[in-house]
């Protein structure tokens, strides 16, 4: 029994050999990406992306502030959160884009992404003592390109819980990441 059930799979697998799943496959296209990145302070951020299919996007991306670290305050809110600043991170961000048509001679695009992520981030309660957490994030970006270059604006927002050594306890921190660089498609 299980060596016809095998003859059978093999002759279906065999027969659905040349067959496409209904549509041609995509040529791939990456982007490389780097421009300004703001935080908490002015920075830099670059990245990769690569489509996966027609409608999900892989980003690997990093951000880093240049500026130094400067805070409203430090003497922390009740919920501790006030006082932390994001300073650098890496990111993997899966991401969906808004299908539609596109016009000839200027492209857009509209992407959704969530992911994990990497950063540091300074608490000004504790003389911008840095730590490192894994967090996650979620955001939005549109791009806009002619021909192989282009702009990206993005905006995300990042989840992490840094030990806080004034409050002697862990924080939930959300802040945000601005991007606004360029893109080279190939």
């Amino acid at each position: 029994m299980n060596r016809i059930c095998l003859l059978i799979a093999l002759l279906v697998t065999g027969a659905m050999g040349g067959q496409a799943a209904g549509a041609p496959p995509l040529d791939p296209m990456n982007r490389v990406h780097a421009g300004l990145s703001v935080t908490d302070a002015l920075g830099i951020g670059m990245g990769f992306d690569s489509r996966m299919t027609n409608i999900i996007y892989m980003d690997v991306g990093a951000f880093m502030s240049t500026g130094d670290p400067e805070a409203d305050t430090t003497i922390p809110d009740k919920d501790g959160e006030n006082t932390w600043l994001l300073r650098h991170g890496i990111y993997l961000a899966p991401g969906f884009r808004i299908p539609h048509k596109q016009p000839e001679k200027i492209q857009w695009d509209v992407f959704f992404r969530g992911g994990f992520s990497g950063v540091w981030a300074a608490d000004a309660a504790s003389d911008y003592a840095q730590v490192s957490n894994l967090g996650l994030f979620g955001g939005g970006e549109l791009m806009i390109k002619s021909g192989n270059i282009g702009i990206r604006l993005s905006n995300k927002m990042f989840y992490f819980k840094p030990y806080s050594k004034y409050r002697e306890n862990e924080v939930a921190v959300v802040r945000p990441q601005y991007g606004a660089e360029a893109i080279y498609q190939f």
